[in-house]
């Protein structure tokens, strides 16, 4: 797993309870997608929001920044996935995506899709 701890070193991990989150979601496929092959789970539609909210604040406090073509996200790597949100802010924070973990951390994706933030209504 690759864990930033600089960002807070006053925290750490909570490897059981990423481990059950992980674990007892019904990851979807994304068939919208398939040149870029990855699953999802959607906040509100699974799992416990106060969950769904830690697995968010864990991606963002021990995850890393890497560019995916012209954008860059947060990720965190853990037991073969790579994971990563949707949504900057966490109130449009709506997904958490994950990828099987490659040697090219981009070639999940043949084609990057552009990606626009909708204004809050």
């Amino acid at each position: 797993m690759q864990l930033h701890e600089e960002y807070h070193p006053e925290l750490r991990a909570d490897l059981e309870f990423l481990h059950n989150f992980i674990s007892s979601q019904n990851w979807c496929e994304a068939k919208t997608m398939p040149h870029c092959p990855h699953s999802y789970v959607v906040r509100g539609k699974g799992p416990k929001e106060e969950d769904f909210a830690r697995f968010v604040q864990h991606i963002r406090s021990f995850g890393y920044d890497d560019r995916w073509y012209s954008l860059t996200n947060r990720y965190l790597d853990l037991d073969g996935f790579k994971y990563w949100t949707m949504g900057f802010v966490y109130s449009d924070t709506v997904i958490i995506n994950r990828c099987a973990l490659s040697k090219d951390s981009r070639a999940f994706c043949v084609e990057p899709q552009q990606f626009m933030a909708k204004p809050s209504p």
